[in-house]
């Protein structure tokens, strides 16, 4: 099955190269992520984490530095058919370190899943969150499919390398409007120990896909994660 794995992952970085190249101008950031989890027991996981934003544009009109700081505490309960439902909360803040700061209180309700396909492991989330903001309030609803796989064999050990793609919807509503945005990833993964593993992917993203007014935006994300 290793030859329906890398078609898989081929395809998708073609897809997210030419969304790239269809961007009128997009937007380039930087986006470092931590995050550390420890388990309470065989069912309950605690996980926390810290992310920030970085404008890649320098010198260009409006550039921002540092646009985004985020932390996060989730708590993970395993279901009895080996499923996960979290509940979290989400500090953001746009702009963080200027006067105009935008502050974001989120609450998570997160339900994620795994099935099987042509022989293959897929994951799959969805997320329910109330972003509140001091002049504003926003509903959103998010669905992503993932696939990882070794670079090289069927099993991923210690030590080893790996592929990863996703590919995410949401749908932003409230009283007033609504707007669509997508998010497709493809990058490598390392898993250096059983607890830790690093992450480098590109992801594009795309804002208001359901209007005229489509945005586009292309990130570096590097990620590390690890055990306690």
């Amino acid at each position: 099955m290793w030859y329906i794995k890398r078609f898989v992952f081929f395809l998708l970085l073609v897809i997210n190269v030419s969304m790239l190249w269809a961007g009128n101008d997009p937007d380039f950031y930087w986006e470092p992520k931590l995050s550390s989890s420890y388990d309470i027991s065989t069912r309950y996981t605690l996980q926390a984490g810290l992310k920030i934003r970085q404008d890649l544009k320098w010198g260009a009109s409006g550039y921002s530095g540092i646009r985004k700081a985020e932390g996060q505490f989730f708590i993970t309960r395993k279901t009895f058919t080996g499923n996960k439902l979290s509940l979290g909360y989400v500090y953001s803040g746009n702009d963080q370190f200027k006067p105009s700061v935008r502050i974001e209180n989120r609450a998570t309700l997160q339900y994620s899943f795994k099935s099987l396909l042509l022989g293959s492991k897929f994951s799959h989330r969805t997320r329910f969150e109330n972003r509140l903001y001091p002049d504003d309030y926003v509903i959103r609803l998010r669905y992503r499919l993932s696939y990882s796989a070794p670079i090289s064999g069927d099993r991923l050990d210690e030590g080893e390398m790996y592929w990863i793609a996703s590919n995410e919807i949401l749908w932003n509503l409230n009283n007033k409007s609504q707007d669509v945005e997508d998010r497709l990833s493809v990058g490598v993964g390392w898993l250096p120990s059983k607890d830790q593993k690093l992450q480098l992917a590109l992801e594009y993203r795309g804002s208001d896909i359901n209007t005229s007014k489509v945005g586009h935006a292309v990130f570096i994300a590097t990620s590390f994660y690890f055990g306690i």
